[in-house]
């Protein structure tokens, strides 16, 4: 993630509008119909969330919890605690659970072609 950070805002703004619309849809095809996420912070009130009724997943403002790192560490959890999406103010990314990794990785995004690690082993 730290090299994500030091790339040019503008393509900054198009690889991170990139990975939340790939989040999203990851979200949306492990998640069934009516199916909830937990999204946790903590400086804002948790929440359930059907990502299927977000309106702009590509945009920053449709997300109050933040699906990248930042100031404010985020957690997506579903329901079932079956899938998880911790975000850390390091910079560092985790996705938990088969569903999830598996989703993310059929559309790997260019935010996650920076992994480093995979299983706790390096990527590559």
């Amino acid at each position: 993630m730290a090299e994500f950070y030091r790339r040019p805002h503008s393509e900054q703004f198009v690889i991170a509008a990139e990975f939340r619309e790939v989040f999203h849809r990851s979200l949306c095809e492990i998640l069934a119909e009516g199916e909830t996420a937990l999204a946790l912070e903590r400086n804002h009130p948790c929440y359930y969330f059907d990502p299927r009724k977000l309106q702009s997943p590509r945009s920053a403002l449709g997300w109050v919890v933040s699906a990248l790192p930042d100031r404010d560490p985020g957690k997506f959890v579903t329901a079932d605690f079956r899938s998880a999406w911790l975000t850390y103010m390091d910079d560092r990314v985790i996705a938990i659970g088969q569903p999830l990794i598996d989703a993310l990785t059929r559309s790997r995004p260019a935010l996650l072609d920076m992994l480093i690690r995979v299983d706790g082993r390096p990527d590559g």
